[in-house]
């Protein structure tokens, strides 16, 4: 008998997106948060400090309806879900299988393999071939549908987690007005100097480590209205913002073992901690808070995982 098993999310269902970050509590750098609602608007505002005890302020307004759905967008990863997928999938390739090979499937919502077995090698070769291919296929569509990718870090450990990018770039038009906000700021300004401003206002949002059973990673939308967020999290909005008002400039995620960060490319000196990844220079940002980190400065359990090239970065598109 042979064994097919399913190189998949469900053998390696470690899902890797409620990522902690190292902080020691301090006072918050933001000063004021408000919130209101006036018909179809919501009026945001924040007052808040950076590295260097300089206080900012930026308000918007933004359409409610617009940032609930951007909220609500958000789907989990399911097992269940998958590997009920899959053996749809699979049960509809069976009558096109080799004559003589028996399938069997086990399904434990968790896990998912096929055996399959007959008298003939050649024809278990040929179906094996043929349903690993549409095992990868169906997982494929099954994450892009729902907006997760595939994920290895650092470490080597495999997973699922929510597209971040994706959720950067869908949120750019629900955020345009506080983007814009933004960009009357900063937009003459030297583009680290400007970054830097960006990325202290999202460290200055309350971290908050997310439910891993409930939710491990809210939309830049809801980090916004809900007024906080966990690393991953807030590195998408800091996405968000940032390429709002730079779409050229090149940028990355990175993922270290329990928290996510920033980094940037601007192509000329800049002061900080710069870290090299496949022959380009990149400096990082932190983005989780609650320490106030200017760009280029990491916390020390990053510093060490950045130095042991113990991550994964992800450019962003």
């Amino acid at each position: 008998m042979t064994r097919l098993s399913c190189y998949s999310a469900l053998l390696f269902s470690l899902v890797l997106t409620s990522l902690l970050v190292q902080a020691k509590t301090q006072q918050p750098a933001q000063r004021e948060y408000n919130k209101i609602t006036q018909g179809d608007q919501t009026l945001v505002s924040y007052v808040w400090q950076d590295s260097r005890k300089t206080e900012y302020y930026v308000k918007a307004s933004l359409d409610t309806k617009l940032m609930l759905d951007a909220s609500r967008a958000l789907q989990q990863f399911k097992p269940r879900h998958l590997a009920r997928s899959l053996n749809q999938a699979v049960r509809k390739a069976e009558v096109d299988l080799p004559a003589g090979v028996n399938l069997r499937l086990v399904n434990s919502g968790y896990s998912y393999s096929v055996h399959l077995d007959g008298r003939d090698a050649d024809d278990i070769k040929q179906a094996k071939q043929i349903l690993r291919r549409l095992i990868n296929q169906t997982e494929n569509q099954y994450l892009k549908d729902r907006h997760l990718t595939k994920f290895q870090d650092g470490y080597g450990m495999q997973g699922i987690i929510p597209d971040h990018l994706y959720y950067a770039r869908a949120n750019q038009q629900p955020l345009a007005p506080l983007i814009g906000a933004f960009y009357k700021q900063v937009h003459q300004l030297p583009p680290h100097i400007a970054i830097d401003r960006i990325i202290s206002f999202v460290q200055a949002i309350p971290y908050s480590s997310l439910d891993r059973i409930e939710s491990s990673f809210i939309s830049p939308a809801s980090v916004i209205f809900d007024n906080k967020g966990d690393c991953d999290s807030k590195a998408a909005l800091a996405i968000a913002l940032i390429r709002g008002v730079y779409p050229r400039r090149k940028l990355a995620i990175v993922y270290l073992k329990k928290h996510a960060l920033l980094a940037v490319n601007f192509g000329y000196d800049v002061q900080g901690d710069w870290f090299n990844h496949e022959g380009e220079r990149w400096l990082p940002a932190e983005v989780a808070g609650p320490s106030v980190l200017a760009i280029g400065k990491t916390s020390i359990q990053s510093s060490r995982e950045l130095a042991a090239r113990a991550f994964k970065l992800v450019p962003v598109p």
